[in-house]
């Protein structure tokens, strides 16, 4: 009888360490399916970070190259505004040159006219030289005078013009 309680049980345990195996064969197969989805889940993963890691140098590449337009673009805004500040300055300096060259075309007009008068001044002065010596000698250095101021304003514009 003894023989035969330690059979039963020796039965029920084998059934147990089978039953036990046949589960711990089961969990290593759910282990062994769940460690090879952890490892396809680590490829994606990696894969995601190496794509991750190639999006941000991408990003920091353009950040870098936005800087460096707007550097670039801050010097030309800074050229612009010196060029604008240097027209501005010609436009002064030409409203300037032209005013002079104006006032010296008016000169030159008037001297232009003094000499034609001091042209007649010395007709008239050559008319009468031998009755008015002196004064024709006076009319004739006047009529020099104004010829030679005439030419320097005419010279003085020619300048400004240029």
């Amino acid at each position: 009888e003894e023989a035969e309680r330690r059979a039963a049980r020796a039965e029920e345990e084998a059934r147990a360490a089978r039953v036990a195996e046949q589960q711990a064969e089961e969990e290593a197969l759910a282990c062994q399916a769940v460690l090879q989805e952890a490892q396809g889940l680590s490829g994606h993963l990696s894969d995601a970070s190496q794509k991750l890691a190639e999006r941000e140098a991408a990003l920091e590449a353009r950040n870098q190259q936005l800087q460096r337009s707007e550097e670039q673009l801050a010097k030309l805004e800074v050229q612009a505004a010196a060029a604008q500040h240097e027209a501005e300055n010609s436009r002064s300096q030409l409203g300037l040159v032209q005013a002079y060259q104006q006032e010296l075309e008016a000169n030159a007009a008037g001297l232009a006219l003094a000499a034609s008068k001091a042209a007649t001044f010395e007709a008239a002065a050559n008319d009468s030289e031998a009755r008015h010596g002196e004064a024709a000698r006076w009319a004739e250095a006047l009529a020099a005078q104004l010829r030679e101021e005439a030419g320097a304003a005419r010279a003085a514009a020619e300048r400004a013009a240029e």
